[in-house]
């Protein structure tokens, strides 16, 4: 796949539910991804001289659960520091 431009800030959203014939499922592969300079340049169409396509990381939402059910948390990055936010407390 290649994308012909990519935005300031971007956003990821994983397809964790898989779908076969008899059954409708949520993986739980852990998935792997570099906190600073994930680099995106090799999946631009056409790189642009001197543009930088490195992101870091600051946001993750997790979902605990089925798919009849579960929980969202999340993690943001503020200030230099991790915070977990789970419904009304932040640790």
């Amino acid at each position: 796949m290649q994308v012909q431009n990519l935005p300031p800030v971007l956003i990821l959203h994983l397809k964790r539910f898989r779908i076969t014939t008899n059954e409708v499922y949520k993986m739980n592969n852990n998935i792997n991804f570099p906190l600073f300079g994930f680099d995106l340049e090799p999946y631009v169409a056409f790189p642009k001289q001197g543009i930088s396509y490195l992101y870091d990381l600051y946001g993750v939402v997790n979902h605990y659960g089925t798919m009849g059910g579960g929980h969202y948390t999340s993690y943001i990055k503020q200030m230099g520091d991790w915070f977990e936010y789970n419904d009304s407390s932040v640790t």
